[in-house]
């Protein structure tokens, strides 16, 4: 089973629906009577492209604990039935932490909101606590990476901006933002990889491309990256990406 992590939104966009046909044909979101058994070579696909992205990609960051991963799962087992006739979804995503800052940051929230109990009541506001979460909360404390091979459309925040190209690719970044219910959120930046890559303004801002015609199923066609950390953080896990071995697994 392919596991799934992306941020797409709807785009009004017939490269996107057809995007999301293929996404439906590769990935087992349905009732087990509505797959079917992969075949060997989509598992043998499915496992030759995660072997590249897997060893393209860093290390985490010394003293950061990895999190989650979709390594979890050793197999592809099922596919809904139709995969064969779309660019076959192989996604995967990694994600590390650094626990030691994220306690220390917890601990001084928990200082503060103690000396705000022990004062005035009407000083335990709601407001108040929302101001001494975004006063002591860590940045620079988690990281998530995420590829999605044969992905052809991505809706993205009106506050994400063009960059400069990464490996050839189209690149975009939004910036970190507080969330008074979620705290911190680091920005992400999105690296394009595959060619034909455009960007779209209608409603939303997307970025599209087409897929080949006439090319086999097991083709891959187009990768978007996606790399959520602190922005400078962010360039250094990129700079110690191999791009070239990524590239290399796109054919057309």
């Amino acid at each position: 089973m392919n596991k799934i992590s992306r941020n797409f939104h709807p785009i009004k966009s017939g490269i996107v629906i057809l995007a999301l046909l293929s996404f439906l044909a590769s990935s087992n979101l349905f009732a087990d009577g509505a797959t079917r058994l992969a075949t060997q070579a989509e598992k043998d696909f499915n496992k030759s492209v995660l072997d590249v992205i897997t060893k393209a990609l860093p290390p985490a960051p010394e003293g950061w604990d990895r999190t989650n991963d979709s390594t979890e799962v050793t197999e592809l087992q099922r596919v809904s039935p139709g995969s064969e006739n779309f660019p076959f979804r192989v996604d995967y995503y990694i994600s590390w932490q650094d626990t030691k800052r994220m306690l220390e940051a917890r601990a001084k929230l928990d200082a503060e909101l103690e000396k705000l109990a022990k004062g005035p009541a009407e000083n335990m506001t709601e407001k108040n606590i929302n101001e001494l979460s975004k006063k002591t909360a860590a940045h620079d404390v988690k990281i998530r990476i995420t590829l999605d091979v044969n992905q052809f459309g991505l809706g993205l925040d009106e506050k994400t901006k063009p960059a400069a190209s990464i490996a050839g690719g189209l690149v975009f970044r939004s910036e970190g933002e507080d969330s008074p219910n979620t705290g911190w959120h680091e920005g992400a930046t999105y690296i394009f990889l595959g060619k034909g890559w455009k960007v779209k303004r209608d409603g939303v801002t997307s970025v599209d491309t087409t897929t080949v015609k006439g090319v086999p199923s097991l083709t891959v066609q187009a990768i978007v990256v996606r790399v959520e950390a602190d922005p400078e953080r962010a360039k250094q896990i990129i700079s110690k990406i191999d791009w070239e071995a990524l590239k290399k697994l796109i054919k057309n």
